[in-house]
């Protein structure tokens, strides 16, 4: 497993852009909200009804892309291999978003799944790297 620097790590703790790849080969993009775990892997969560899913499915890799709000030339690219852990009940959901948005009536009957990705390369940019 490659490692994400530390200096970046600020990065990993709320919304990325996932990136995944459709059926067509074209690159499916969403917003999701993420954190960078002490496993040293990028945790999120998705549900059954939705393309990203179905994408990771069949393929599963994939890229987070973050951006510094502060300063949006310091970036971060990470491709990952994606594992799908089902998440009865939403459980685990329910706590990682912590209430900041209804779960259950986004998804419908729709079932949850933990998201574990795992980084096996790593780009970083900012400008002190021109």
């Amino acid at each position: 497993m490659t490692s994400i620097p530390e200096s970046y790590a600020d990065l990993l703790h709320g919304v990325v852009s996932l990136s995944t790849l459709n059926p067509d080969g074209y690159p499916q993009v969403t917003a999701v909200l993420a954190r960078l775990q002490d496993d040293g892997k990028i945790h999120t969560s998705v549900n059954n009804a939705r393309q990203k899913y179905k994408n990771l499915v069949a393929r599963p890799k994939a890229t987070v892309f973050a951006m510094d709000p502060a300063n949006p030339y310091r970036t971060i690219e990470i491709r990952v291999d994606a594992e799908l852990i089902p998440d009865h009940n939403k459980e685990w959901t329910k706590a990682f978003i912590a209430g900041s948005v209804d779960v259950d009536a986004i998804d419908g009957d729709a079932e949850r799944f933990h998201v574990v990705l795992t980084p096996t390369k790593v780009n970083t940019f900012s400008p002190s790297s021109l």
